[in-house]
């Protein structure tokens, strides 16, 4: 059996197995002196600043038909437990954090404890922080492009490219944030969400992180706005079982420098 070893350690090892045969008086020393120079590892080169991050995901651009291109973002993340200085800088090497699929609860894998409130079954909080890598093609350049979060408990702050766009405290709603001024078409981008779960914050168990479905969507400038429809039926009580009054409200963005004129269907 081969054995490679750090350059700086071997003169510590050998002192120690001498040491050793002193006491038993039956080492044989000779396999240590037989490792060459070229067998030798510098485990001084295996820093950090070395290490891969995960591969960055490629954002699918396909012909916007249907006004808009949903990619799922659930898969591929970094997270940290605990809080991290410069977390949210690109630059920021996120090698030796765990990688997760969302949706993620950071407080489950924790210890249970007593002395936590028990409406969140005894389990605490804290800080966590998420990473993910992307890659948008520079064929999207001009669309608009959204981040949109389904839940994130709670008090969450969001980042991408070390820019901050905003915090949303409630950990019960969904959100979105608008990405396109900030992308880096055709290279790397990094989002990055710091959580801060401050208990007593719940009657029952919330779990802490990101908890369910993240997506990017990508628009053309002139599109339905984010949750921008909405159904209301005013006269239900009186018109159950027959023809119901319904009122469809929906906003439109139009984010280019340009009126447009457009026409809006809606279908069953």
């Amino acid at each position: 059996m081969n054995y490679k070893f750090a350059k700086g350690n071997i003169s510590k090892i050998i002192a120690l197995l001498l040491v050793f045969s002193l006491l038993i008086g039956s080492v044989d020393l000779s396999s240590v002196f037989a490792v060459s120079k070229e067998d030798l590892l510098d485990f001084s080169e295996l820093t950090t600043e070395n290490q891969m991050v995960s591969e960055p995901e490629n954002v699918v651009l396909e012909a916007l038909e249907l006004d808009q291109r949903v990619q799922n973002f659930n898969e591929n993340w970094k997270f940290k437990d605990g809080d991290e200085q410069g977390a949210q800088n690109s630059s920021y090497n996120d090698a030796s954090w765990q990688t997760i699929d969302v949706p993620h609860d950071y407080s489950i894998t924790k210890a249970y404890n007593q002395w936590n409130e028990a409406e969140s079954g005894y389990l605490p909080g804290g800080i966590g922080w998420y990473r993910k890598t992307f890659s948008v093609p520079e064929s999207a350049r001009g669309k608009v492009i959204n981040i949109n979060f389904d839940g994130i408990y709670m008090d969450s702050t969001i980042y991408i490219n070390g820019v901050l766009l905003g915090n949303h405290p409630y950990g019960y709603t969904p959100f979105a944030f608008d990405l396109s001024e900030h992308i880096n078409y055709g290279q790397d981008n990094v989002l990055a969400i710091r959580v801060n779960h401050q208990y007593p914050s719940s009657r029952w168990y919330s779990g802490s992180g990101i908890y369910r479905d993240v997506n990017l969507v990508i628009k053309n400038d002139l599109s339905v706005g984010y949750r921008g429809v909405k159904i209301t039926m005013p006269n239900l009580a009186s018109q159950v079982g027959s023809v119901v009054d319904t009122n469809i409200t929906t906003t439109v963005d139009n984010k280019s420098a340009n009126s447009q004129e457009f026409v809006l269907k809606h279908r069953k």
